[in-house]
C-alpha cells in the first residue's frame, strides 16, 4: 500500500546510420532519456499509475536513421487477483 515514484535514466550510445539511402556513414550522437512513473496503491490488490516515457521529448534514432517514438504518456489501473 502507498505511493510510488520512479525515475529511470536511459543512455543510448552513439551509433552509425547504415542506410543505402545515405551517402557515407553518418554517426548519430549518444543521448540520455528520462522516464517518470507515479503510482498509488489504495489497497494490496489495486494500483493506479501514470507514466511518461522520454519525459523531455528528446529525439532518438532506432534504426538506420529512422526516428524513434517521441514522448509517450500512459495511465492505467492494475487489479491483482
Amino acid at each position: 500500500r502507498g505511493n510510488k515514484l520512479g525515475l529511470r535514466l536511459r543512455h543510448q550510445g552513439a551509433i552509425f546510420a547504415d542506410s543505402p539511402l545515405v551517402v557515407g556513414r553518418p554517426r548519430l550522437s549518444s543521448h540520455n532519456l528520462v522516464d517518470l512513473t507515479i503510482a498509488r496503491e489504495p489497497s494490496v490488490r489495486h494500483e493506479i499509475f501514470f507514466s511518461i516515457t522520454n519525459l523531455f521529448d528528446r529525439q532518438q534514432f532506432l534504426f538506420n536513421g529512422f526516428p524513434g517514438a517521441g514522448r509517450r504518456i500512459q495511465a492505467g489501473y492494475t487489479h491483482r487477483f
